[in-house]
């Protein structure tokens, strides 16, 4: 085969040639030419500026007909990070404010007996402690080291998600992992802080980027990757300390890598949507604030 033209435009994109031998056999049954060539983003299959037109419509209709392997578009830059920390910066609020309304003692009952993830009272139906405990912390130290790592994990997950998503995947993979937590603990056991959320965050960005390789048709080492960094940050940070709560550490990943994995599914296409962002960022803030609603009413 002789060399790709000087203006040749690429139809198809993908890691090895491997993955490409099966879109040039379908050029080559309508005897449109191409040519596989190596650039800086990978293996690529190009044609001349005249053949593009049939050599797309002949890939599409090959995928519609067979299900064969997808041309994915290549994912939206990251955002910067002023953007990513609109994700953060309810989270920083939400935590702060209770901390300071709960050691102030406001309203008629104990914020502490009222919210913290107690295991007989949840088993009994009060649901809302596995939201409510994720706003409560013993001390400024313990609120301090939640804010740090969760404002780290959740801005690096909105620039990949989006800063509502983002939010929404921590705080539901919090919910989620304070839950489970619950099944495996004896009565008597109770729990706050927002660590679960912090390492729901790690899943939510670990699945994520599983998922986004997985579209791209990444390699399998490549696409596991993210989720082997996401362990190895559970197994440094998660793992040691006097009052640390490994189980919930466990779960909260455990919850967050496929809640990732299916909001890069369903958001990454439409993260530029206002409406969306905004949504999935009021979202898990009134979630917060019904649980609380529910908990003093209790």
């Amino acid at each position: 085969m002789s060399d790709p033209p000087d203006q040749a435009v690429v139809v198809a994109r993908a890691p090895s040639r491997r993955r490409l031998r099966e879109y040039s056999l379908v050029l080559e049954a309508v005897a449109i030419e191409h040519f596989v060539i190596q650039d800086g983003r990978g293996m690529a299959l190009v044609v001349a500026p005249e053949l593009e037109g049939r050599a797309l419509d002949e890939l599409a209709g090959y995928q519609r007909e067979n299900r064969g392997p997808r041309t994915v578009a290549a994912p939206s830059p990251p955002l910067s990070i002023g953007a990513a920390f609109m994700a953060a910066a309810p989270f920083i609020v939400t935590m702060v404010v209770i901390h300071l309304l709960a050691r102030a003692g406001v309203g008629s009952r104990s914020w502490m007996f009222a919210g913290e993830n107690d295991v007989e009272r949840f088993r009994a139906g009060e649901w809302w402690r596995a939201v409510t405990a994720l706003t409560l912390h013993a001390d400024i130290p313990h609120l301090a080291s939640n804010l740090v790592f969760g404002v780290a994990f959740l801005i690096l997950a909105a620039q990949v998600l989006g800063a509502g998503p983002a939010l929404l995947g921590a705080i539901l993979a919090g919910v989620i992992g304070n839950a489970l937590e619950t099944v495996f603990r004896p009565d008597g056991f109770s729990a706050i802080g927002a660590s679960t959320a912090v390492f729901g965050a790690v899943g939510v960005l670990g699945g994520a980027l599983w998922h986004r390789r997985r579209a791209l048709g990444h390699v399998r080492m490549r696409r596991w990757a993210p989720v082997v960094v996401a362990l190895i940050v559970l197994a440094w940070y998660g793992m040691s300390g006097e009052r640390t709560d490994v189980l919930a550490h466990v779960t909260g990943l455990a919850a967050g890598l496929p809640l990732g994995a299916l909001l890069d599914r369903v958001c990454s296409p439409r993260r530029s949507s206002v409406w969306l962002q905004a949504v999935t960022l009021a979202a898990p803030l009134a979630l917060v604030a019904l649980a609380w609603r529910l908990a003093f009413e209790a």
